[in-house]
């Protein structure tokens, strides 16, 4: 992606994080920093999902989707929203799910999407005077490699 947005004539970099560590935010937001001089823009996209119900689910389990869906969106504002700050706005989008607001039985995963919807409202007040948006998207399932054995099944079609 950052190859084809370069041969389009923009300036992209590409780095790997894992959004569960606030050191690895800490470098990233400062790489942006002194790349671009200022953020403008935090996507959080990142999360994954295990397919299970409350009772299918361990706590190791319940942590390790906490962790990446909710707790990585946490983290990403947490260390975005002080540089906007400091340069008078921006815009923060936190993808998270439909079944955030529906649930469909899979309780963690459900359980992450809701926590970034609430957590995007709150942000979202807490920080318009400093004229940052803060919005949520809740897309339904796509079709990705992760959600394709969910598709192939009975329930899925």
């Amino acid at each position: 992606m950052v190859k084809g947005i370069n041969d389009n004539g923009h300036n992209a970099i590409g780095l790997k994080q894992d959004v569960r560590l606030e050191e690895d935010w800490k470098t990233a937001i400062q790489i942006a920093i002194d790349t671009y001089d200022r953020l403008d823009v935090l996507i959080n996209n990142a999360g994954i999902s295990l397919f299970l119900s409350l009772t299918e689910t361990s706590l190791d389990i319940w942590n390790k989707v906490m962790d990446s869906n909710a707790t990585g969106t946490f983290l990403g504002m947490k260390y975005a929203i002080p540089e906007m700050q400091k340069r008078g706005g921006g815009s923060i989008v936190n993808i998270s799910s439909v079944t955030g607001i529906t649930g469909d039985g899979f309780a963690v995963y459900n359980t992450s999407k809701g926590a970034i919807r609430a957590l995007s409202k709150n942000a979202a007040v807490s920080y318009a005077t400093d004229k940052i948006r803060v919005n949520s998207v809740h897309p339904g399932m796509m079709v990705t490699p992760l959600t394709q054995p969910i598709l192939d099944t009975e329930e899925g079609r």
